[in-house]
C-alpha cells in the first residue's frame, strides 16, 4: 500500500466516524421517542454513545497523527532525494572540470613548448576568470548550500545562462532549517532561470548574492525580464500568480518562510531588471 492510498483511507476514516456517530444518535433518539420512552434504555444508549464518541476521538486523533507523520516523512524523503541529486550534480561538475583542466593543461603546455609565453599567460588568465566566481561557493561551510548552488550553476550552463555568484560569510547559525534554506535559494534561482531563458543572448545573465551580514541573512537575485510589468508588482507574491505556465507557488513559498522568521521578501523593478531581496534575522552563536 503506497502513501497516497494511506492518505485516502485515513481521510475516509476521519469523515466516516463523525457520520457514524451522528447516525447512532439519530437511531437512539428515534427508538426512544417511538418506544415508550424507556429511561433505562436511554441511559444505556447514552453510555454507549459516550464510549463510541471516546473511541472515535481516539481513532481520529491517531489517524491525524499518522497522517502528519507520513506527510513529514514524505517531505524529508523528497528533500533527501533533492540533496542526493544536487551532490551528484556537483560531483559530475567537478569530474567535468577535471577533464576540462586536462585539456587546458595540454593547451598551456603546447603554447610553452612553442615559446608562446604571453599567449599561455592570457589563456590561464581566461580560465581563472571563468571559474573563480563559482569557486567562491566552495568557501561556505554550508555543504548543502554548496551542493544546491553547484546544481543551479549546472542548470544555468546547460541553458547558456551566466550566473554571477557572490558568497560573503559561512552562512551558518541560521534560524531556518536546511529544507527551508534550499527552498528559498532553489525557488528564487528557478524563478530567475525560467525568466532569463526567454531572453536574447545579451541578456541571459543572473546575479545572485548570498551574505550573512551582522545578525541578518541577506539574499538577492537579479535578472533581465520583459515579462513583468509595474502593475504586476503587487501580485508577484500572491499564491498561484505566474507569468508562465507554472504553479505560481515559488515566490509565495519564499515569502511565507521569510515571514515565519520575522523576515521579509522585497521586489524592485528598474530599467528591465528585476531584483528580489530577502532579509531574515539570524543569531550569531
Amino acid at each position: 500500500m503506497n502513501s497516497s492510498q494511506n492518505k485516502f483511507y485515513l481521510l475516509i476514516i476521519c469523515i466516516m466516524l463523525p457520520l457514524m456517530l451522528l447516525l447512532l444518535f439519530n437511531i437512539s433518539f428515534e427508538y426512544y421517542y417511538n418506544d415508550a420512552r424507556d429511561i433505562d434504555y436511554l441511559k444505556k444508549m447514552i453510555l454507549i454513545i459516550n464510549i463510541a464518541t471516546l473511541l472515535m476521538t481516539i481513532v481520529i486523533l491517531t489517524s491525524l497523527k499518522i497522517f502528519t507523520q507520513t506527510f513529514k516523512a514524505e517531505i524529508r524523503e523528497k528533500h533527501l532525494k533533492q540533496t542526493i541529486y544536487q551532490f551528484e550534480e556537483m560531483m559530475n561538475k567537478i569530474s567535468k572540470q577535471r577533464h576540462d583542466f586536462n585539456n587546458h593543461l595540454q593547451m598551456v603546455y603546447g603554447l610553452i613548448e612553442l615559446d608562446q609565453y604571453k599567449k599561455a599567460k592570457e589563456y590561464l588568465s581566461t580560465i581563472f576568470s571563468d571559474i573563480s566566481v563559482y569557486n567562491e561557493a566552495l568557501k561556505s561551510e554550508n555543504i548543502e548550500l554548496v551542493a544546491l548552488l553547484h546544481s543551479k550553476i549546472g542548470q544555468a550552463e546547460s541553458k547558456n545562462i551566466e550566473i554571477e555568484l557572490y558568497i560573503n560569510g559561512n552562512i551558518k547559525h541560521l534560524p531556518l532549517n536546511t529544507m527551508e534554506l534550499s527552498s528559498i535559494i532553489g525557488n528564487l534561482t528557478d524563478n530567475a532561470l525560467d525568466a532569463t531563458e526567454r531572453n536574447p543572448s545579451d541578456k541571459r545573465k543572473i546575479t545572485l548574492n548570498i551574505e550573512q551580514s551582522g545578525s541578518y541573512l541577506l539574499v538577492s537575485i537579479s535578472n533581465y525580464t520583459d515579462q513583468v510589468k509595474p502593475e504586476m508588482m503587487d501580485l508577484l507574491f500572491e499564491k498561484g500568480f505566474s507569468t508562465k505556465n507554472s504553479s505560481g507557488l515559488g515566490l509565495y513559498i519564499v515569502r511565507k518562510i521569510a515571514e515565519k522568521y520575522n523576515g521579509r521578501l522585497e521586489v524592485n523593478f528598474n530599467t528591465g531588471i528585476i531584483t528580489f531581496s530577502l532579509i531574515i534575522p539570524c543569531s550569531l552563536r
